[in-house]
């Protein structure tokens, strides 16, 4: 192999441990880019979140707290969406 190639080589396999670490799913393909259809799940995926989890905040804020607890009640409607947010941050934000 001449150097052109080792050095076409090692680009490629660069460009698979770049895409694989800033890409949030799995890649099945050999070329290192998602197929169409992992395009459409996660693009269904974020949809739906975008339009349940603002839904589920409205339901955990409006809810009737009469008669708790205020620790409960704090855990409930501050801890809780909070809790969410980290989750989904350390989920999809990629790792160094």
């Amino acid at each position: 192999m001449n150097s052109m190639g080792r050095l076409q080589a090692k680009i490629g396999r660069m460009k698979m441990k770049t895409l694989s670490r800033i890409h949030p799913i799995r890649m099945n393909n050999t070329r290192g880019y998602p197929s169409a259809s992992e395009v459409v799940l996660v693009t269904v995926g974020f949809l739906l979140t975008a339009i349940l989890v603002p839904i589920g905040m409205n339901e955990i804020v409006g809810a009737n707290t009469t008669g708790w607890a205020a620790a409960v009640k704090t855990i409930f409607t501050v801890l809780l969406p909070l809790l969410y947010i980290i989750g989904c941050a350390i989920r999809w934000i990629p790792r160094g």
